[in-house]
């Protein structure tokens, strides 16, 4: 049976437990990360902690909704029976559509069919099962072409950065392209890279050149899994692939050792295209809507 428990009766370590073995884990679920997006998450628990479910809720005019907290691409159910998912899936959307009237998140696949909205949305992995001379057969020329420029400057890799000076340099170089971002997110940022590396989870790649920072990107290394999180680029690091260079540092370092990379995903084409370029491809998931507010509350549509 399926129950709601508030944020302040979660049992972290039992839900941990269940994340970490469940068979679709995912490091976005672990409860110190969904502590960083929604400090007032609640859980939707099967049973005993046979399976579980994330529901970062807010509100609105005493209104409780649930929504799909920025830094997160979706949740799903987790459970170590992969044999009854899809059941437990349908299960739990069917109790989250009976609890909130209106919801806005992200699902992997089609659990339930009823009155609700279903947009595809679009990510990328590669697989890193193979040595990586052979995943080089597999870049597109563009990105050949970018790293090749890359390795003919002179420049250090470094490891480390505070996170405060990553997401400091991330808005300055990003703000003209992301405008979805506020203080309240930057802050998110922040406090997902700290937690993510005192939990050992988070690993940076920082490119200098003549001291000057002139690219990095973020990683969280779980399980079997390196997630992209958040990079930036200087107009000087553009200009000499900087970028596709840590990529490539990053699938080398991780290769034959049966990871996989997800960048992340982005529905932009140009995001998506730097993405395939390392022989990526796309998997789906989908945005899951339903709105059973009274038209005269329009709020939540915006």
């Amino acid at each position: 049976m399926w129950k709601v428990i508030s944020s302040s009766n979660i049992d972290k370590k039992r839900w941990d437990k269940a994340i970490t073995e469940s068979f679709n884990s995912s490091v976005l679920a672990l409860s110190w990360y969904l502590d960083s997006t929604n400090p007032k998450w609640q859980a939707l628990v099967f049973n005993d902690y046979e399976a579980v479910f994330p529901l970062s809720v807010g509100k609105k005019f005493g209104v409780s909704y649930l929504y799909q907290p920025h830094f997160t691409n979706y949740f799903d159910v987790y459970t170590s029976n992969k044999s009854i998912y899809t059941k437990l899936l349908q299960e739990a959307l069917v109790k989250i559509t009976s609890d909130y009237k209106f919801i806005d998140v992200n699902i992997p696949t089609v659990g339930y069919l009823g009155q609700v909205k279903l947009t595809a949305k679009h990510s990328q992995m590669l697989q890193l099962n193979q040595s990586h001379s052979d995943s080089v057969k597999k870049y597109s020329e563009n990105t050949v072409r970018n790293i090749k420029k890359a390795q003919k400057n002179i420049f250090a890799l470094h490891t480390a950065i505070e996170a405060e000076d990553f997401v400091r340099l991330f808005k300055k170089y990003t703000h003209k392209k992301i405008s979805a971002y506020n203080s309240k997110e930057y802050k998110m940022m922040i406090e997902i890279m700290k937690q993510s590396t005192a939990n050992g989870v988070g690993k940076i790649y920082v490119l200098k050149k003549e001291q000057e920072v002139i690219a990095a990107s973020y990683y969280l290394v779980w399980q079997n899994r390196v997630l992209y999180f958040k990079g930036f680029t200087t107009e000087v690091g553009k200009s000499i692939g900087a970028m596709h260079y840590i990529m490539d540092k990053v699938i080398k370092e991780y290769q034959n050792k049966d990871f996989v990379l997800d960048f992340g995903g982005s529905n932009v084409d140009s995001v998506a295209r730097f993405n395939k370029g390392f022989g990526a491809v796309d998997y789906t998931y989908l945005n899951f809507k339903y709105n059973k507010l009274p038209r005269i509350i329009s709020v939540f549509k915006k």
